[in-house]
């Protein structure tokens, strides 16, 4: 595997909290509990039905991990949180002592009046709920969101622009679009996608179309951000990853931008960039 990588890791942003997020394999000793998961699916965060969540709980969970949000991609009008249920199985594997949620939004349609501000205002809802009943699950209420292609994009502009508590510690994202204003993104495979998102057209509003983009929001830059990107790409494509790379070096904070040659959209390398992602929150979370 081909794989570039950049850290742009200046001092005066890190915390160097040097969490351990992995409880370590040890031999069978029956004085110690062994990592187990407690899952509860379909919860409820809002009345729409598309505002439901899955909570993996580790037994040997404490209050000073960050709770891992999934977002999930589909061009923000289609997809589901079953999508990702592979990853919540990978980090169980690798042992994550985190509580895992796994999380749908309302997806896009301006039919129903649903537009990326209604996606923003569903992951805050999302978050209140995890942070109202966070103590008596035994959990923090810091939040390490981690996102596919649109799903990462949600991820990115709610902390830019709605995480008034600044709740997110961190973030992570898969193929992630960061510049909805980009002529080549916007005529692109998503092109549609995205105005169905915005609810109009460029033309129309580009205004909106940057008010969407997290690129140009300069309050992001103080939380630590790692991104994940594909050489073969033909929907979040090259340019969109070497904005995001200039973006971040530019940032305060830890933060790196990784480039897989070999990797398409549908991004088959979800183990080793979640090992990069679990060091990535060790070190700057």
């Amino acid at each position: 595997m081909l794989m570039i990588s950049l850290f742009s890791c200046l001092m005066l942003g890190c915390n160097k909290s040097s969490l351990e997020l992995i409880v370590p394999e040890k031999e069978i000793d029956i004085t110690l509990p062994r990592l187990t998961y407690e899952d509860k699916r379909e919860l409820s965060y809002g009345t729409n039905p598309y505002q439901k969540y899955d909570l993996f709980l580790p037994n040997l969970r404490n209050t000073r991990n960050p709770v891992i949000v999934l977002l999930h991609g589909g061009a923000w009008r289609l997809g589901d949180k079953n999508t990702l249920n592979f990853v919540v199985d990978i980090l169980k594997n690798k042992r994550v002592n985190c509580a895992i949620v796994n999380a749908n939004y309302r997806l896009a349609s301006p039919a129903f009046g649903v537009t990326y501000r209604q996606q923003v205002e569903d992951i805050g809802k999302l978050l209140q709920k995890i942070t109202t009943d966070s103590k008596d699950l035994g959990i923090g209420s810091d939040f390490y969101l981690i996102g596919m292609s649109s799903g990462g994009h949600l991820a990115l502009l709610y902390t830019a622009v709605a995480d008034s508590d600044h709740q997110v510690s961190g973030i992570g994202g898969i193929v992630v679009p960061t510049d909805l204003t980009n002529q080549k993104i916007r005529e692109g495979i998503i092109g549609n996608d995205i105005q169905q998102l915005i609810g109009k057209t460029y033309t129309q509003a580009p205004e909106d179309y940057k008010d969407a983009s997290p690129i140009y929001k300069g309050n992001l830059r103080k939380v630590p951000t790692i991104l994940f990107y594909g050489g073969k790409d033909n929907i979040v494509t090259t340019d969109q990853s070497t904005m995001a790379k200039l973006a971040i070096s530019s940032r305060l904070g830890c933060n790196e931008h990784h480039f897989y040659a070999d990797q398409s959209h549908e991004w088959s390398a979800w183990s080793d960039a979640l090992d990069k992602m679990i060091s990535f929150a060790e070190r700057n979370l």
